[in-house]
């Protein structure tokens, strides 16, 4: 990490600093400082974020940050050549209390010959739980989302397998009425 720093340096990436009396916090710093101008697009990340995801290849993004409950999807079935179409069974889960950033994690994995494969994610940020009462039908609004996006994309599952997440099962209505849950 030293050299890709003293390289980035070099470079004039980093500009202005003494690399004589480095330590390792200085190197741990101007690593994240080189390694953000790969990523950074703006200095909100739920904005800059997207507009990364925008950027990639083979990548669909449908953004609702501008909503009072903030959250965003990508799809990427490409990536992993996986034809939406012939998957007849996917896997949803999401993250709980996993990180520091106030978000959850939503993840549709499908089932392709034996393996889980990921092929869309959303996050959506948390709320306190005391707002669900304010706000009855948000998160499930938000996995409807989730699950209609992927449902324009071609997937349409026979078997869907989930946990006893309600905002869930709410929203996997939308796949389709032959769906098991």
């Amino acid at each position: 990490m030293f050299r890709k720093v003293l390289r980035a340096a070099n470079n004039n990436v980093i500009l202005n600093v003494d690399m004589t009396e480095i330590t390792h916090d200085n190197v741990r710093y101007w690593w994240r400082q080189v390694s953000k101008q790969r990523y950074e697009r703006d200095s909100d990340p739920w904005k800059s974020a997207v507009v990364f995801l925008k950027e990639q290849p083979d990548v669909i993004v449908h953004s609702y940050i501008h909503q009072r409950r903030r959250y965003f999807c990508w799809y990427f079935p490409q990536q992993f050549n996986i034809d939406l179409v012939t998957v007849t069974e996917v896997y949803i889960d999401s993250t709980w209390g996993m990180n520091g950033q106030n978000t959850e994690l939503f993840a549709i994995i499908a089932c392709e010959d034996g393996y889980g494969v990921p092929i869309g994610y959303m996050l959506i940020e948390k709320m306190p739980t005391d707002d669900s009462r304010k706000f009855p039908g948000e998160v499930i609004d938000t996995c409807t989302h989730f699950f209609s996006h992927a449902k324009e994309l071609g997937l349409i599952p026979i078997i869907v397998h989930i946990d006893k997440c309600t905002a869930e099962i709410a929203a996997i209505k939308v796949f389709s009425s032959f769906v098991s849950i």
